[in-house]
């Protein structure tokens, strides 16, 4: 923290967190790990989320809700989440569109 006096009125201005300079956001891409990189406009890159999936041992027990989402069943057992890439769960693909999802007939 920096703080200035001036006639009498105080200020404290945030220049650094963490020993890092902040910054505004640019862009942000998500890696086959889901990891979510952002890209700030000073050029400095940091992690700034994580992506989770769930893996089900019976996804066919699931129940539609909707278009392409679901929600656990009796029958679906219990969710394992975890990053992706490991215990088997699959990779994040940015910019695709998978199939399994998808009602091809409606699309």
């Amino acid at each position: 923290l920096t703080q200035f006096y001036s006639t009498g009125e105080s200020q404290v201005n945030v220049r650094e967190q963490d020993w890092v300079r902040t910054d505004v956001l640019d862009t942000f891409s998500v890696s086959e790990d889901g990891a979510i990189i952002g890209v700030f406009k000073n050029g400095l890159t940091a992690q700034i989320g994580q992506i989770i999936l769930a893996d089900f041992a019976n996804p066919n027990g699931l129940i539609k809700v909707g278009q392409n989402m679901f929600q656990r069943g009796p029958n679906s057992g219990e969710p394992a989440a975890g990053k992706p890439l490991t215990a088997g769960r699959g990779a994040i693909r940015q910019g695709t569109l998978e199939q399994s999802n998808v009602d091809l007939t409606q699309e």
